[in-house]
């Protein structure tokens, strides 16, 4: 499946970002839970962090996919896997398109996860998360034989290595 990431707009005008106790890169350090709620600019394409703290913006689908292989059975959506699925990432902008092997005949598409400000990571388990509107072209490549995802950007090719857990 050829997916064609033509352009993605933000829904809302603020983004969430959210740690757990005992979760993320520092776990020790933050024992205790917190939300924060980030204002967005669109017109400019910063987050408004903190005063005098602006993120830029660069929003993608951090998580999209196709049915897996029906004999997997029921999956996790968290680990990226053969369908894709939360691949995290942040060169999934508009402009780039994403291959996904083909496994089931039912081969839904699905997206979801959106981050705003990526980074090369998320520290705390979540990255400044919003609502999207996404359009895209779906093409299904029959001339294709891949066994697992991979993008083009208009500069890059990526591969991932996933394993399931």
């Amino acid at each position: 499946m050829e997916v064609r990431i033509q352009k993605i707009q933000l829904a809302i005008p603020y983004a969430l970002n959210a740690f757990s106790p005992g979760r993320g890169f520092l776990p020790d350090d933050y024992p205790y839970a917190k939300t924060k709620v980030i204002p967005l600019d669109e017109k400019r394409m910063v987050a408004h962090f903190a005063d005098g703290i602006e993120i830029p913006m660069r929003p993608f689908f951090g998580s999209m996919g196709i049915a897996p292989p029906d004999v997997t059975g029921r999956i996790s959506s968290n680990p990226p896997w053969v369908h894709a699925g939360n691949l995290d990432n942040k060169d999934l902008v508009a402009g780039t398109t994403l291959f996904i092997p083909i496994h089931a005949k039912r081969g839904a598409v699905r997206g979801w996860r959106r981050p705003c400000g990526p980074g090369d990571g998320e520290v705390d388990v979540t990255a400044l998360e919003t609502s999207l509107i996404g359009t895209f072209q779906f093409i299904v490549r029959k001339d294709m034989h891949l066994r697992w995802p991979r993008a083009e950007t208009p500069t890059h090719y990526i591969t991932w290595g996933c394993i399931q857990t």
